[in-house]
């Protein structure tokens, strides 16, 4: 397991939740519906290895 870098980003309006783990070429992970980054997790931690991955949460509780 990768421990992640987690932070946000202020907008007009707004805060976006993330994750940042690995190295490589970026991949962007977008959990559908009601998801949250957390269900990403295994799959963000094995994508490491190779890649970066840049996980949204995006109701920033996870």
């Amino acid at each position: 397991m990768t421990e992640p870098a987690i932070g946000s980003v202020r907008l007009d309006g707004a805060t976006l939740h993330h994750e940042v783990r690995g190295q490589g070429p970026l991949l962007l992970p977008i959990p559908g519906g009601t998801g949250a980054v957390a269900s990403l997790t295994p799959i963000a931690d094995h994508l490491a290895a190779e890649s970066t991955v840049a996980a949204h949460d995006p109701r920033g509780m996870s």
